[in-house]
């Protein structure tokens, strides 16, 4: 039974179907497929926001394929800036904790604070929960979830 896409994939779904209407889910269905899902989930708001502009532009009668989405999302540009937190606490997630195929791959929720700059809230991520498995045919079934904090990567 494939899985129910997650709340920001069937947002950006919802956007694309605005675009082109029906021709959308001829092409693809109605909901967002697992391989568009995967795309749209590993990728921040802002490039997906200028994906989408892009896509709009590039593409005005028929929807993207999904090598066409991809290739719409600007490239990460780190130069000589540090990673940000979200990919230093997916990369020390996976670097020091167990995790079966199926919880590197579902959907992780990040969670923060919001701090006061000056005028205005800027949220601040704090860390990130990697949920349980749940999948009956994997080897580690039952694997409980994790919550790893910001301060762990101190440590």
């Amino acid at each position: 039974m494939p899985r129910k896409p997650s709340a920001r994939a069937a947002r950006i779904w919802r956007r694309l179907a605005q675009n082109y209407g029906a021709r959308l889910a001829e092409q693809y269905g109605s909901t967002c497929p697992p391989d568009w899902c995967e795309v749209i989930d590993r990728t921040d708001n802002e490039r997906l926001d200028r994906a989408l502009v892009t896509v709009r532009r590039d593409h005005l009668q028929f929807p993207p394929t999904l090598g066409q989405f991809e290739a719409a999302i600007p490239k990460r540009e780190f130069g000589q800036a540090r990673d940000s937190i979200t990919d230093r606490l997916a990369a020390h997630a996976i670097r020091t904790l167990n995790l079966c195929e199926h919880q590197s791959w579902k959907p992780w929720s990040y969670f923060g604070v919001k701090v006061e700059d000056g005028k205005r809230l800027l949220p601040t991520v704090t860390g990130v929960v990697i949920p349980e498995c749940k999948h009956e045919g994997c080897y580690r079934f039952g694997k409980p979830g994790h919550r790893v904090l910001a301060t762990d990567l101190q440590a």
